[in-house]
């Protein structure tokens, strides 16, 4: 951490009907240091796109700004307003009023705001020679990624999204088939067992299931017992 954000930050924040889900998921946000360099920076205002969704973006950029600036307790109202309003548009009916709400719901729907803001067209080039397994899955990967972000691209997908990847492996470990997706938060299972880490956590969540019996994989040359296992590819800054 560095030291600009030594001992500050420690600031609260008010709650305005029961919007307890909101201040725990914007004390979360305001302390993912990458996220706030980023807009600390300000080169994201020359992106900025006129859509109602840049109004959420600049009104927590000027809250993460309050609440940097000294400790204290502040009323997020103005940012309460703008994630009402645009909602109201983007009909999310659940973020128009003051009632409690689902935090994973609400992150993600500001994150999608903040990309939504600022996203643009981008040129991508995918180059290299295909040798490997481990490159084909690679070039799968990256053609996903053009596909998705070519004319939707944004820093907030380096920040928040990551690749993971389902493979379909043979008894010989040769991979047979495999399907790249995006993802904004994992749901990790808790092994049933004490004194659980998050590598163990990760462990469950990538462990490789036999696909036999009914559920055996078919190909041209017919049924296989196969191996099926999630796979990262590639890690965001911020991992939620």
């Amino acid at each position: 951490m560095a030291d600009k954000y030594k001992d500050k930050g420690l600031t609260g924040l008010a709650n305005l009907g029961n919007t307890c889900f909101m201040n725990t998921t914007l004390q979360c946000l305001s302390h993912t240091y990458s996220f706030n360099d980023f807009l600390q920076h300000g080169t994201y205002k020359q992106k900025i796109k006129k859509k109602p969704e840049a109004l959420v973006l600049m009104e927590w950029d000027k809250l993460r700004a309050m609440v940097w600036s000294e400790n204290c307790i502040i009323s997020p109202g103005g940012f309460l307003t703008s994630v009402q309003k645009v909602a109201k548009i983007k009909e999310k009916h659940l973020f128009t009023g003051f009632a409690q709400n689902d935090l994973p719901e609400f992150l993600t729907f500001i994150i999608d705001c903040f990309h939504t803001a600022i996203m643009r067209e981008v040129n991508m080039k995918i180059k290299g020679n295909i040798l490997t397994d481990k490159d084909k899955v690679a070039k799968k990967c990256f053609d996903m990624m053009k596909n998705m972000y070519k004319k939707e691209y944004s820093e907030i997908l380096d920040i928040f999204y990551g690749i993971h990847v389902s493979c379909v492996k043979g008894e010989e470990g040769n991979t047979l088939s495999c399907n790249p997706e995006p993802f904004l938060m994992l749901d990790l299972p808790v092994p049933d067992k004490r004194n659980v880490s998050l590598i163990n956590c990760f462990d469950e969540y990538t462990k490789k299931e036999t696909l036999d019996d009914d559920n055996q994989y078919i190909n041209d040359e017919g049924k296989k017992v196969v191996a099926k296992q999630i796979e990262f590819w590639k890690f965001p800054d911020v991992l939620i």
